[in-house]
């Protein structure tokens, strides 16, 4: 009897080593290093907001990258060659979304205060996973599909939700079905219910045409499938393009170009209720 109880608490010893080795290391709140920009209002970095609706700190994430492309002329030109869009001249991105999951904050602090330095220190905290930006070619119909993955487990503030760029407005409805996938492989997926939580999408102001091709700048993880995006593990490699750059060089190229850190909440994720 006794052994066996030596038998059940060495193997409870190794259990908890591996549950606690499965722990994400807490972000360490270093926010030293060169001052880039100031912040003018609060930003709030918690995941019960960043991860269920519009955030400031999204906003402004989303919004260097789509800036940092469209007004990039080396990347407009590349991504015109790759796309054959040679002979467009108003040729621009649509918009650009981030998961926020990829958004974090350090240990001891989920905000950053009004009035605060930024400095080169709190861009590795916001954004410890550096990934590649990716541009990628969508039909309307698969924009759809994306955003039902956004919302789906929102209630379980899952890291999969997006936040958006400015010319995007998507209005969710809580109330219905959300998308359900299936699991076919070790880490596979396919969607089994599509979702009805998506009551509209707007880009600069239409509502999407899901016939229509759109591009999206995203990260490569999310490219590629990260967050069991379907949708984007199903698109070919000959719409999407590695823009190169990092999340984490473009935000701190924005920022030093800005200095003042001041987005604003707009409207771009709204919930409703019929």
């Amino acid at each position: 009897m006794k052994f066996i109880n030596k038998k059940l608490f060495i193997l409870f010893i190794f259990i908890s080593i591996f549950i606690i080795s499965c722990i994400p290391e807490p972000i360490s709140c270093n926010r030293d290093g060169e001052v880039i920009g100031i912040v003018a209002v609060d930003l709030d970095l918690s995941e019960n907001l960043i991860r269920t609706q519009e955030s400031l700190i999204g906003n402004y994430i989303s919004d260097a990258i789509l800036d940092f492309i469209n007004n990039d002329s080396l990347s407009i030109n590349r991504l015109k060659i790759n796309f054959n869009e040679e002979q467009n001249n108003d040729f621009k991105i649509d918009f650009a979304i981030v998961n926020a999951g990829s958004i974090r904050h350090c240990s001891s602090s989920a905000m950053i205060n009004s009035g605060s330095d930024f400095t080169t220190g709190m861009i590795e905290e916001l954004l410890p996973f550096p990934s590649n930006i990716y541009v990628v070619k969508l039909t309307g119909g698969e924009l759809l599909e994306i955003f039902e993955h956004s919302v789906a487990k929102v209630e379980e503030t899952k890291g999969q939700f997006l936040q958006v760029s400015k010319g995007v407005r998507v209005i969710y409805d809580k109330s219905k079905n959300p998308e359900a996938l299936n699991k076919i492989g070790d880490k596979d997926y396919e969607i089994a219910f599509k979702g009805e939580r998506v009551k509209e999408l707007y880009i600069d102001n239409k509502r999407v045409d899901v016939a229509q091709d759109y591009y999206v700048a995203t990260s490569g993880y999310l490219a590629t499938g990260g967050d069991q995006f379907v949708t984007f593990s199903l698109t070919g490699e000959t719409k999407k393009l590695d823009m190169n750059k990092t999340y984490n060089e473009v935000l701190s190229s924005y920022i030093t170009a800005n200095n003042k850190i001041e987005p604003k909440i707009e409207g771009r994720i709204v919930y409703v209720s019929e």
